[in-house]
């Protein structure tokens, strides 16, 4: 099966079992890198990407906040630049409509975090392990 926005095959046990297959409604496969279990809560789900340019598939964002608005908890991005080894992180909002395209470009939003893998481990441990979002409405501690 390939991607129908990028032209990549993918390459994993489902898609090549519904290889072929197609419907009235679409069928959408997206991979989830992360979910964030702490205790028995679900504490965040995150998409990681390593690449300098800030841009993401819109089919899969959709997939994926449909996924934490279910679990009510953050979706967050994480871009990995891996030549100056920094991380960018973005809240992605539950409740936004994407544009009609094939790429959401966040470049033009603002990040909750910008740091290295030492600061990204303190940005998580505070905001999602020890003191975890209690409401939509978080705010985010560096």
């Amino acid at each position: 099966m390939r991607c129908p926005f990028c032209g990549h095959f993918l390459e994993n046990s489902l898609s090549k079992a519904l290889n072929g297959i197609q419907t009235d409604d679409g069928i959408v496969l997206t991979n989830i890198d992360y979910i964030l279990e702490v205790g028995k809560f679900i504490r965040l789900v995150a998409e990681e990407k390593h690449t300098q340019r800030h841009f993401a598939n819109i089919y899969q964002l959709i997939t994926l906040k449909k996924v934490a608005k279910a679990l009510r908890v953050p979706l967050l991005l994480l871009f990995v630049d891996d030549v100056e080894e920094e991380i960018t992180v973005y809240d992605v909002p539950l409740n936004t409509r994407f544009p009609r395209l094939h790429y959401y470009n966040f470049e033009n939003e603002e990040p909750v975090f910008v740091g290295d893998y030492r600061e990204l481990r303190r940005f998580i441990l505070k905001n999602f392990v020890y003191h975890a979002p209690q409401s939509p409405n978080r705010r985010f501690r560096r």
